[in-house]
């Protein structure tokens, strides 16, 4: 368990906002608290997804994993997107 000191933008509600966050987390949790900020969608769709540092992960394809997992590290900056298959 190590807390990453992140900056997340939502596209959905035009928020940035830094956060530390435990990286063992998985996305599918990341999301869920994001969403108690309104910071995220409500719903999934096959095209929605984050940005870590420019790479595009469709929810669908990471919720089970950990932010680790997916190489999120201490300064990352991520970006909640409904729509990464354009990138």
């Amino acid at each position: 368990m190590a807390e990453v000191a992140i900056t997340v933008q939502c596209q959905i509600s035009g928020e940035t906002v830094d956060f530390d966050y435990d990286d063992v987390n998985t996305v599918g949790v990341f999301i869920k608290d994001l969403q108690g900020e309104g910071m995220a969608w409500q719903t999934p769709t096959d095209d929605c997804g984050i940005f870590v540092d420019g790479t595009p992960y469709t929810y669908n394809d990471v919720s089970k994993k950990s932010l680790s997992d997916i190489g999120v590290k201490d300064g990352d900056v991520i970006i909640v997107s409904e729509d990464v298959t354009n990138a």
